[in-house]
């Protein structure tokens, strides 16, 4: 049992959210302290047609009796703001930066099912230059995990932390691309794209924030740019009509709205490494790896032990 199990019966008050996430001041966070053990559970959740179609129109997939494989990552940011907003988590959403997303489907989910959708905090990873924490999402129908995600979030500062594990950890060397191909990143549609997913960071859709925080200018929510690359792969029909997939994806650096993309990559036995870069970089802004994995395949099991 969580310290803290909460249940609700619809999508968390972003009034509320916002309110106690960004502008309360938080108690902070100490050397040797742990992440708050939070959970927030949503029975009988069925998915918004009107909400599933915005995603579709705005990411470009076709309608079809399945979701899109990375959907679900678009409701994920919706309850994780219900952990973040609450008394105990340590830290304001404002010093928080989204580091990298491990998702697993199990099999294909048809539109219509109905799910219990849990969001769980996991633990955290103390490095040299800041804490590594976990949030674990799950959408389950009739007893079944059939989709979860990971998300590693960031909080910059000195905790006397070692751990200096690095990406390969999580995803292996792209050595030699066998394909490239190249297309602009989104020019519009940062609020509207920050409405569906629940992250209203003004970053996303707001330049003269995003430059008064050093970027360029406002940027591409991840999200969005993820489900861009998987149908930019050569053999996307093929890879995302299996059932059992998995994901790993890390946030290396913004796309900004307009930009030039290039994605290279090479096939695996089982799926596709790839490195997405904007605007004619040597460093990719986002490296990435999807495969078929078996149905009882543990996205948690390299993970978890990782977490103090």
């Amino acid at each position: 049992m969580y310290e803290h199990d909460i249940i609700i019966d619809g999508i968390p008050s972003k009034a509320m959210g916002y309110l106690n996430s960004v502008i309360l001041p938080r108690g902070g966070f100490k050397r040797h302290n742990t992440l708050p053990s939070i959970s927030i559970t949503r029975r009988g959740f069925k998915i918004d047609e009107n909400h599933l179609s915005e995603f579709r129109r705005m990411c470009g997939w076709a309608a079809s009796e399945h979701l899109p494989f990375v959907y679900p990552l678009s409701l994920a940011f919706h309850y994780h703001l219900g952990i973040f907003a609450h008394r105990d988590f340590p830290w304001s959403m404002r010093s928080l930066l989204g580091l990298r997303n491990h998702v697993l489907q199990r099999r294909r989910i048809r539109a219509g099912e109905t799910f219990d959708l849990s969001v769980r905090t996991l633990g955290l990873r103390v490095k040299p230059k800041g804490v590594e924490f976990d949030i674990h999402t799950k959408f389950s129908s009739e007893g079944q995990a059939v989709w979860e995600s990971i998300h590693v979030y960031y909080l910059r500062g000195s905790f006397g932390g070692n751990d200096v594990r690095p990406l390969k950890d999580y995803l292996d060397a792209l050595a030699v691309g066998e394909f490239q191909t190249g297309w602009d990143a989104p020019r519009l549609g940062g609020l509207e794209f920050a409405r569906l997913s629940g992250d209203l960071n003004p970053v996303h859709y707001f330049a003269p924030w995003a430059r008064l925080l050093g970027f360029k200018r406002d940027f591409c929510h991840t999200q969005r740019i993820i489900s861009d690359c998987l149908q930019q792969l050569p053999n996307a029909r093929k890879v995302l009509n299996m059932e059992a997939l998995r994901l790993d994806v890390a946030f290396k650096g913004p796309v900004y709205y307009g930009s030039k993309l290039v994605l290279r990559g090479a096939g695996r036995p089982n799926g596709v490494r790839f490195n997405l870069y904007s605007d004619v970089t040597d460093r990719p802004a986002m490296p990435g790896n999807i495969q078929e994995v078996n149905v009882d395949h543990d996205l948690l099991a390299g993970l978890a032990r990782d977490c103090v």
